[in-house]
This record gives C-alpha cells, structure tokens and sequence, in this order.
C-alpha cells in the first residue's frame, strides 16, 4: 500500500524519495563496487591465462578453484550493499556487513594458505597482486562492517 500525501497544489503526490546516502557513502559504494570488479577480473584471468596464477601446482590450483562459490556469493552480496549504499537505503548495513565479514573470512583463508606455503616469498607479478588483494580484504572488509554498523541509525537500520 502506498500512502499518498496531499501537496500545496492539491494533488496526490508521493512524497519525494530521500536518499540518505553521504558522499563517504557514495565513496564506500564505489569502492565495493571496484573490489567486485576486481575480483571478478581476477576470475576471469584465473580461468582464461595464467597471468594471475601464482604456480601451477594442481594443490594450489584445487585450492583455488575452490574459493569460486564462496567468492560469487561475497560479489553478489558485495554488489548488492554497494547499489543499496549508494542509495541510501536501510539493507545496505546488513549487505554490508555480509559482505564484509565474507570478504574478511576469505581473505584470512587466503593470508592463512599463503603463510602455510611460503607464497609470499615468491617475488613475481602474481603474487604481487595476489598479495594486494589480500591487504585489500583485510582492510576494505572490516572497514566495511564497521563503518556500516555506525552509520546503522543515520541510514534507518
């Protein structure tokens, strides 16, 4: 049911839509939306070259493979807060922080895989860039489920 107000004209109608959404808000969003397209591109590559593979162990390739479920989840929900931050609206804190708290768990597993089996010893492009998005995680995660909690009653959560 949709409540109709009645406007100094006389007419029906609806109230304007008020986004809430800051311009940090709008920064957050983007940034999200990046890391998105950043991971995706990251798949991309995975599974048409190997410009972003770190080895060609079938080990570290299975373990790899195995993130893809995970990490669609964490881009699609990562997608989702990003469009709900950028405007306004209440979901964006809970998608937020789904987001975040996945993008943090699996750069953990990651970080965790890497340390294990001396990766970041490895000196080439791959992990470099594998590296990068691990502080990338590690920082945009957290800062994602905490800034989003904060900002949970200015956003009407």
């Amino acid at each position: 049911m949709t409540i109709r107000h009645n406007s100094a004209a006389g007419t029906n109608a609806l109230p304007p839509s008020r986004s809430t959404a800051s311009t940090g808000d709008r920064m957050h969003a983007a940034a999200l939306g990046v890391a998105v397209g950043i991971n995706v591109g990251y798949w991309v590559g995975f599974f048409t070259g190997e410009s972003v593979r770190t080895t060609d162990d079938p080990a570290w390739l299975d373990f790899e493979k195995a993130f893809v479920l995970a990490e669609g989840y964490m881009d699609v929900v990562g997608l989702a807060a990003a469009v709900q931050l950028w405007r306004g609206r209440p979901s964006a804190v809970a998608l937020g922080i789904a987001a975040g708290s996945a993008v943090t768990f699996l750069g953990l597993m990651d970080v965790l895989y890497n340390l294990q089996h001396g990766k970041y010893a490895d000196r080439s492009s791959a992990m470099a860039l594998e590296a990068a998005v691990n502080v990338i995680s590690l920082t945009l995660g957290p800062f994602t489920m905490v800034r989003l909690w904060q900002a949970r009653h200015r956003l009407g959560a």
